[in-house]
């Protein structure tokens, strides 16, 4: 992690203060969303895009002027969810290093664009924002040319306004695209030319040196004492790969929505994208986290991941079925459909605990309830085996809608149980975790 330095520190790089604000930067090594997709549309070969390496750039401010914490956790407002449990993410960059070069996928702040889709916001925060944030791209330019001075990166290039108003294709306002990718700009030594076949602002950190602020290296510290994480999982896909009345995985889910919210957990619910619609609207409001569980279950054929995206453009989990790690679900392909992590059987990752791996974090699962509908283990075996597991930092469960009858009777002294062993987390909290502590984050 990184921090500004105070105002002066800009000053005296002719940097205006009224554009100053403080903050850190977290420079983490995964794609920011749609960066492959995006560098897809401007030209980049697919065995370019393989080859480089994806970061994301983001910048906080803990100085938020009486904005309220939970404006930040608003899923209309922070919509592509990459504030990573930390309060006060006002701005985010797409990048991606090839070879000396390094491109800008994106420049964003959800804070700043998409105020206007809370209706609860809205009135309340849209001026002190504008007045306190609006120099965030001018703040979140430095970072990255910091970030490419840092590594030795011989040019950084910025696609130009025109550029991305003419390959987006939903309506944009031009005015406020030119603020953010032309006018930053032009406070430094740069050039118009062409890679692939998409114009960039291209600028030479070594040429501007004297107009970079170079962020200051927070002193290491001690890391937060790690405590025992336990993340339980539903996959939720009804009768589609069972005999199972599909009214009883019905009102299984009713009963596990139910029993959670008595006791006050959040839980990770994997849901099949054939199904999505007709239930996201019943969990989302728990507060839990969402992945896919595939499309329709099959493991044979592709486009399982695009089938699943097109469904919710905001989930951040992946979940294959039966825990099998196809050909299609290569860390690759999962961040080119914008997923953050990957929820599969530990054996089938190699991993006990969460690892963070070509941009996608694997979060191990160490038991799930089919022993128990195959008739393997009784509840009491099972839960036997599960207790063989406590002494593991990290625990993942999978418990099925379709195999509830088997457990949902317990689930309450289950939940009892798991909170006194451990603390409860959802897959997106630990992928959160994981990337804020990156190496990359150090």
């Amino acid at each position: 992690m990184k921090a500004s330095p105070p105002a002066a520190a800009f000053v005296k790089k002719a940097f205006p203060e009224r554009y100053w604000f403080s903050h850190d930067v977290a420079a983490l090594p995964k794609p920011y969303p749609d960066t492959f997709l995006l560098l897809e549309r401007r030209g980049f070969p697919r065995e370019v895009l393989r080859s480089g390496i994806p970061y994301q750039l983001n910048v906080y401010s803990d100085e938020l002027g009486g904005l309220p914490e939970e404006l930040f956790n608003d899923r209309a407002i922070n919509w592509h969810q990459q504030q990573f449990g930390r309060v006060g993410l006002i701005a985010a960059a797409g990048l991606f290093q090839w070879s000396d070069k390094l491109i800008v996928t994106v420049l964003q702040s959800d804070l700043c664009q998409q105020i206007y889709r809370s209706s609860r916001y809205k009135s309340l925060a849209k001026t002190r924002i504008e007045s306190r944030f609006k120099s965030w791209p001018r703040i979140l330019l430095n970072a990255v040319l910091d970030f490419a001075a840092s590594r030795q990166i011989t040019a950084v290039y910025i696609p130009v306004a025109d550029e991305v108003l003419r390959r987006t294709k939903k309506q944009l306002i031009p005015d406020l695209f030119r603020r953010i990718y032309n006018s930053p700009v032009e406070r430094y030594s740069h050039v118009r030319c062409q890679l692939f076949d998409t114009e960039y602002w291209t600028i030479v950190p070594n040429d501007n040196i004297e107009k970079i602020v170079p962020l200051e290296v927070r002193p290491a510290t001690a890391p937060a004492p790690h405590h025992k994480e336990i993340c339980i999982f539903h996959d939720i896909e009804e009768n589609i790969d069972t005999d199972i009345d599909p009214e009883k995985c019905r009102s299984a889910l009713n009963e596990m929505l139910v029993i959670e919210s008595r006791h006050g957990v959040r839980v990770t619910y994997n849901i099949l994208a054939a199904l999505y619609k007709s239930k996201v609207e019943l969990i989302a409001p728990g507060g839990h986290a969402l992945g896919f569980h595939s499309f329709d279950h099959a493991l044979q054929g592709s486009e399982q991941l695009a089938r699943s995206r097109r469904m919710d453009l905001q989930v951040r989990g992946y979940r294959p079925p039966r825990s099998e790690l196809t050909p299609e679900l290569s860390e690759f392909n999962l961040a080119y459909y914008n997923f953050d992590w990957l929820l599969c059987w530990s054996k089938a990752l190699a991993l006990d605990d969460p690892t963070l791996q070509g941009g996608i974090v694997k979060i191990p699962v160490q038991l799930d309830d089919y022993g128990l509908h195959t008739g393997r283990y009784d509840y009491p075996g099972w839960l036997t085996r599960l207790r063989g597991f406590h002494k593991n930092s990290f625990i993942a469960i999978g418990l099925h809608d379709c195999y509830a009858e088997h457990w949902l009777a317990h689930y309450d002294e289950l939940l009892d149980e798991l909170s006194r062993v451990g603390r409860l987390v959802t897959a997106d909290q630990v992928a959160d975790r994981i990337f804020l502590s990156s190496e990359e984050n150090r």
